[in-house]
């Protein structure tokens, strides 16, 4: 399934099929946040935002998500791939396409 969420300032389509995995399988969640330290050279940290034990409202896990992501992109935004249409779609157009729209957090 797929829900809309605010991502830097725009409304935007985030499906939540791992946040559904990591629930019903009780798994933790980590968001991968890369930084280049030199050519050819980049730190990678692991951030926790599940523990899959935690009791948690629907779609919290994505925001968690979408809120690093935020953050990395803001932090350092040369290091972000900005090759798709990330806004391609809108809740306007699915909701005319499908008669329905999700927006979440």
């Amino acid at each position: 399934d797929s829900h809309w969420f605010d991502f830097l300032n725009q409304k935007t389509v985030f499906h939540d099929g791992g946040e559904a995995m990591a629930l019903k399988l009780k798994l933790p969640v980590y968001f991968a946040y890369s930084k280049r330290t030199a050519p050819g050279r980049y730190d990678i940290r692991f951030d926790e935002i599940y523990d899959g034990k935690e009791e948690v409202e629907p779609y919290v896990i994505t925001r968690r998500y979408i809120d690093k992501l935020e953050n990395m992109i803001r932090e350092c935004p040369e290091i972000w791939l900005w090759s798709h249409r990330r806004w391609a779609h809108t809740p306007e157009r699915q909701e005319k396409r499908f008669g329905k729209s999700t927006l979440a957090g």
